[in-house]
């Protein structure tokens, strides 16, 4: 009983020091959430003369698409990952871009998210960037 006692203790102490440690790094030391990996793929269907291109330093967990040309209501743009997810992430998806009324520039009418990639299905005009996170949960 004594022993199962110390080990407990020592557990709980042990267990403090990491996380004291961890967070001491990251208020102090301004740690950064790092994703490693290759770029996924982007492929793109559209009625006109729109194209999507992924920035090479875009990785399955997070990265930035860039719209050109015209998009019109109905076309997609479909992100690959590398590796396929164990269940379907949540994606997030940001745009800044914005017309000088502060309409966003970019209309999204569909998102659909799957272990093997995630897509787009514009309502309007796509132009700029939009920046995505992955988060699976499990």
């Amino acid at each position: 009983m004594a022993r199962k006692a110390v080990l407990a203790t020592e557990i709980r102490r042990s267990q403090g020091r990491s996380l004291e440690g961890i967070i001491d790094r990251v208020q102090h030391q301004e740690e950064h959430m790092t994703a490693i990996g290759t770029a996924p793929s982007c492929s793109y269907v559209t009625a006109g003369n729109g194209t999507a291109t992924i920035a090479s330093t875009s990785t399955d967990v997070a990265g930035r698409i860039t719209f050109a040309n015209t998009w019109d209501n109905g076309d997609m743009v479909t992100i690959t990952w590398n590796e396929a997810y164990n269940t379907a992430p949540v994606v997030l998806y940001s745009s800044w871009a914005t017309n000088a009324s502060g309409e966003s520039l970019n209309e999204i009418d569909a998102y659909h998210s799957a272990t093997s990639g995630s897509s787009l299905e514009a309502s309007g005009t796509c132009t700029k960037s939009l920046e995505y996170v992955c988060i699976e949960s499990i």
